[in-house]
Order: structure tokens, then C-alpha cells, then sequence
């Protein structure tokens, strides 16, 4: 192995901005097409609305504005998952399982957006990882974000 002078690693940092909305499953900014079931649930401030699917067809969108978003939700054993479109592009995918004893609620991200207005679609796809029970996805808010000044 020939001798090689040692280099630092790119710093690598990214910022989602700064969190300017919390858009729960209730406020008109969202749509739902298909069979979305609301469950009511603790979130340790006060009881909040998930939408809850097993569907395929269902559909999820939600018009937005900002630099960055998070899509919130739960994690399960029932878990499935779901296509993402960011304006009209697909994204990237959810998979909503978890194994047991393991907790997370961020479902998709994405940040550096341009400012402005954007639309988020989520499309349950049927399918789930092999140890899942079910095809689940449960979505209970998203964050929006705005560039820091």
C-alpha cells in the first residue's frame, strides 16, 4: 500500500431553515382522495388528528410555502409505503415500518427548496418491507420552513 498523505474531510452541514409552520391533517392546506380514516391521539400538548391508510388509490397533497419541509407521522410494525412528489416530481419513497422498540416520526424531508409556493403528494403504494404487518401509512402533520436572515 503506498504511503499517502492524510486529507481533511469536507465539512459537510445543511440547515433546514427556520421551522415556520405546523400544518396539522385538519387544516385546509391539505387534501385527501381515497379512504383516509382520522384517529384522535396525545401529543403531549393536546389532542391532535392523524389520517390513517391502507389503501392504494388514496391520495394525501399539501400546498405549501417555504425552504424546507418535514412530513411527520408514525412509525409502526404495520408500516408501509408510499411514493413522494415535490411539484409534480417523484421524490423519493416512505417506508413506514419500524421495528418494535424503536421510535421515529420524521417520514420524508426535504430542504434547500426555492422559497415559495410547493406542492407535497403522497401516493401509498401497497407494498411493505418483508417483517411488516401490514400496508399502514399514518401522517399527523408537516413542518414547514423558511431560510434563515
Amino acid at each position: 500500500i503506498p504511503f499517502q498523505e492524510p486529507k481533511p474531510a469536507t465539512l459537510e452541514q445543511w440547515d433546514m431553515g427556520v421551522p415556520e409552520r405546523r400544518i396539522d391533517t385538519l387544516d385546509v392546506a391539505w387534501t385527501w382522495k381515497g379512504r383516509w380514516k382520522e384517529e384522535h391521539y396525545w401529543d403531549g400538548s393536546g389532542v391532535s388528528a392523524r389520517k390513517t391508510t391502507n389503501e392504494v388509490g388514496s391520495e394525501a397533497t399539501l400546498s405549501f410555502t417555504g425552504s424546507a419541509i418535514s412530513l411527520v407521522g408514525s412509525y409502526s410494525q404495520e408500516g408501509g409505503r408510499a411514493d413522494v412528489y415535490l411539484d409534480g416530481e417523484k421524490t423519493g419513497k416512505i417506508d413506514a415500518y419500524i421495528v418494535e422498540r424503536t421510535n421515529d416520526n420524521d417520514l420524508w424531508h426535504a430542504y434547500g427548496l426555492k422559497p415559495g409556493k410547493h406542492t407535497l403528494r403522497i401516493v401509498p403504494r401497497g407494498d411493505a418491507d418483508s417483517r411488516s404487518r401490514g400496508h399502514k401509512l399514518a401522517i399527523e402533520s408537516a413542518i414547514t420552513f423558511a431560510p434563515r436572515k
